[in-house]
């Protein structure tokens, strides 16, 4: 998954000039093939969504253990999120990822952390249990 993590980022550096890193702890033991597959995906539509709407300068991607967790982490510099106007006010990735979270029994948090910059976070938290 490291891999494709980084695959992702490449994408966004080259396609949106945005500076990406990627801190990544291996949770694969903790998650089926298919959970993996899935939070690969979650984790693209972040990344795809945050340079396409919010235009950051930075982007982070952090994956590791909390707990009984495994813990997606989305960090960027760019502009608060919409919902984007459409039906139901998602759009057509939107309504897919929360099917991917669905899937995984899996909670996504935005918050935003104020300071000299302010930072948009999205937080997607997997219980390791069921995966």
């Amino acid at each position: 998954m490291k891999d494709a993590l980084e695959n992702v980022l490449q994408f966004a550096e080259k396609s949106y000039h945005v500076r990406c890193s990627l801190d990544y702890s291996d949770v694969c033991p903790c998650l089926t093939g298919s959970a993996q597959e899935l939070l690969f995906r979650i984790a693209q539509e972040l990344v795809v969504n945050s340079c396409k709407h919010s235009k950051p300068g930075v982007l982070n991607i952090t994956v590791r253990m909390e707990g009984e967790n495994v813990v997606l982490s989305v960090i960027h510099d760019g502009s608060a999120f919409s919902e984007p106007a459409g039906e139901n006010g998602h759009g057509m990735g939107l309504h897919l990822m929360s099917q991917r979270l669905r899937m995984l029994s899996a909670t996504l948090e935005r918050t935003v952390e104020s300071g000299a910059r302010d930072f948009q976070i999205a937080i997607v938290r997997i219980p390791s249990k069921i995966h």
